[in-house]
């Protein structure tokens, strides 16, 4: 069954900050992460979106994703777009965590 999730995501603004990245958010996605390059917010029980500062950099980060996609440690990738990347929501620790 095909899990369907809206392309709203594309409102939300992902900009660089001081530490960090800064994000507007005008629609109704939780935020689950962020980082220096991007942030994540979950689109529905088994997808979410991680939207990038820069555009570009997407691409760079699903091309390193596409090489571990045979691992079950990797999620699948859905769509690529120039600064973001639609991915397999994976619920438990983040990296961070497991570190």
């Amino acid at each position: 069954m095909k899990e369907k999730y809206g392309q709203d995501f594309r409102k939300i603004n992902v900009t660089k900050g001081e530490h960090g990245v800064e994000v507007e958010n005008p629609t109704n996605y939780p935020l689950i992460g962020k980082g220096v390059q991007g942030a994540v917010f979950k689109l529905s029980r088994r997808r979410c979106v991680k939207i990038f500062s820069g555009m570009n950099a997407a691409k760079k980060e699903a091309d390193a994703m596409r090489q571990g996609q045979d691992s079950y440690l990797m999620p699948r990738i859905f769509e690529v777009g120039d600064n973001y990347i639609v991915m397999e929501y994976v619920d438990g620790p983040s990296l961070e965590d497991l570190m």
